[in-house]
């Protein structure tokens, strides 16, 4: 997880957006560019409310968000992200996306692991439908295990030492 924050500070600094953390940017990349309701952001995202309302609380101060009551219910809030916000996450967007020629090699190395699967999967068929030995049978224990004895302490209330003169 460093390792992402130390790339999403670097691609913020490289495009020169100033006052956004990692964790604001991952949170502004699951707004998807368009408004939502608080509650669903908090729910996708698998977040605490309070660590949400935070967030939001900063990236409004910092103008990366607008939020405004929900009009259908106004125990959430909806947010919006800014221009700011937009040109911000697109950044990111393009910077996490992989090269053409990143998704050719994975495009190939998908295929091949598709044929390796499907020459196991014929080399198990094969193997299968020829005649094999029954399966083993598992023998099940005549009585159960012996219980352990139980220990039993008793707690005895601490010695308390008598003020004064000595007896």
């Amino acid at each position: 997880m460093r390792a992402f924050e130390d790339f999403v500070r670097a691609e913020l600094a490289r495009h020169r957006v100033d006052g956004l953390t990692p964790q604001q940017a991952l949170f502004l990349l699951a707004l998807e560019g368009r408004p939502r309701r608080l509650v669903e952001v908090v729910k996708d995202q698998r977040i605490v409310a309070s660590n949400a309302t935070y967030l939001v609380k900063s990236l409004v101060q910092t103008g990366f968000l607008e939020r405004y009551p929900d009009p259908d219910d106004r125990r959430t809030a909806i947010i919006e992200p800014t221009a700011k916000a937009v040109a911000a996450t697109e950044a990111l967007r393009k910077a996490l996306a992989p090269s053409p020629t990143e998704v050719h090699r994975l495009r190939t190395a998908s295929a091949a692991a598709g044929m390796l699967e499907t020459a196991c999967s014929t080399e198990a068929y094969a193997a299968s439908s020829a005649p094999s030995a029954p399966p083993p049978v598992e023998e099940v224990p005549a009585e159960p295990p012996a219980r352990r004895a139980i220990t039993r302490i008793v707690l005895q209330p601490p010695f308390r030492a008598q003020g004064g003169r000595g007896r």
